[in-house]
């Protein structure tokens, strides 16, 4: 009876173990970045490649570059009623810029994939001389930037044509749309 009863218990915590495996998160950025997301109360956003279909950029980016940033990654909150979108970004000191911008952006839909976007822009955008007064300031969308180029990369996030720019000038984050 023993044996039996050693027997059950190993298969019980083996079946135990085994479900709790395939419940696990499929990693779909780098663990330094999940475990990242996880300090801040995030979990890296599940069906993203589930809900992108075809080609899309990744949902997070690793820059390193003298215009400052370092890393950005998308994350999801689960929010009562639903789940908050967040724009994960740890930044150095852009050249003589004081202070930086805040951390995290919360986003009203579910984000396309990450890319840098250089002050030149990109060339499927056009060949558009980019300046702040492109963007508006966050937070207060009737208000744009002033009339100066952009002196650092921005951080593209976009999916299938459309998408949004973010740049951040000054402490603040100014952003702007494309369709």
């Amino acid at each position: 009876m023993k044996l039996f009863n050693s027997f059950l218990l190993f298969f019980m915590l083996n079946s135990f173990f085994a479900g709790s495996q395939s419940l696990a998160e499929t990693p779909i950025m780098p663990t330094e970045l999940i475990d990242t997301a996880r300090l801040r109360l995030c979990n890296q956003i599940e069906d993203f490649y589930k809900v992108h279909l075809g080609d899309v950029n990744p949902p997070f980016l690793y820059a390193v570059s003298a215009n400052g940033i370092s890393q950005a990654f998308l994350c999801e909150k689960k929010k009562e009623g639903g789940k908050v979108y967040i724009l994960v970004v740890d930044m150095e000191r852009v050249k003589g810029q004081t202070p930086t911008c805040q951390n995290e952006i919360a986003l009203r839909n579910i984000p396309g994939g990450l890319t840098l976007f250089p002050p030149e822009g990109l060339p499927e955008l056009g060949n558009h001389k980019w300046k702040l007064e492109d963007f508006v300031y966050f937070g207060n969308p009737s208000k744009t930037g002033p009339d100066s180029p952009l002196e650092h990369d921005a951080i593209m996030e976009s999916y299938d044509g459309g998408g949004t720019i973010f740049y951040c000038h000054n402490g603040n984050w100014l952003f702007h749309g494309i369709h």
